[in-house]
C-alpha cells in the first residue's frame, strides 16, 4: 500500500529512476520502482 516507505537501493542510486527494495524471507531482495504517474509498481 505504501511503496515509497521502503529504502532506496544504494547500488542504483546514480540512476535517473528511484529504485527501492525490500527483503523477502532473509534470502531474496525485491527491487522495484514506483511510478506515481501511473500508480503502478514495476519490478
Amino acid at each position: 500500500m505504501f511503496p515509497e516507505s521502503f529504502t532506496t537501493e544504494p547500488l542504483l542510486k546514480n540512476d535517473k529512476i528511484t529504485f527501492r527494495y525490500c527483503i523477502l524471507r532473509k534470502r531474496h531482495k525485491l527491487i522495484f520502482h514506483y511510478s506515481e504517474a501511473n500508480d503502478t509498481v514495476l519490478y
